[in-house]
């Protein structure tokens, strides 16, 4: 085989592999796999292994999808949103690290996202004593002053 041939091929092997994984030549567009039209909001907000979610929106059900430290998906919960717009749920038992939280609105019939409420929170460790700290405060009356946002 000649040097020619011999650099060909070698230029060929290098490059085919490169263009391959580059996706050159290839056009992807992003598909959204839970398309929606909702125009709900949401308040996520973490405490001691709880997450609490606020839903503004249409009356109807939310499902409420959580996305835990590791990166995997699950259901965190379902809200009700009643005729005043709003819906609150505490979900508990979280360990401690940072969170994904999605909502998808059941009241359209599409089920699908809501991109108003896409957000992330902080799970922190639990904490017996500030519990019964802030249990006291609200069997008190001044669950204002509590130290967990969740029992707000």
């Amino acid at each position: 085989m000649s040097s020619t041939r011999i650099r060909a091929i070698a230029t060929a092997m290098t490059v085919t592999p490169i263009l391959v994984l580059s996706g050159v030549g290839v056009a992807h567009a992003y598909h959204d796999p839970y398309p929606g039209d909702s125009k709900a909001t949401c308040q996520s907000v973490g405490g001691r292994e709880r997450i609490k979610v606020t839903v503004n929106g249409r009356p109807g059900g939310y499902y409420i999808m959580g996305t835990n430290p590791a990166g995997a998906h699950f259901h965190l919960g379902n809200i009700t949103v009643g005729a005043s717009g709003s819906g609150s749920a505490v979900f508990t038992g979280h360990s401690a690290g940072s969170y994904g939280v999605e909502a998808f609105e059941n009241a359209l019939g599409s089920g699908g996202r809501a991109p108003g409420c896409i957000g992330s929170v902080t799970v922190s460790a639990a904490n017996p004593l500030l519990d019964a700290v802030d249990s006291a405060l609200a069997g008190a009356g001044s669950s204002a002053l509590v130290t967990d946002p969740t029992r707000r």
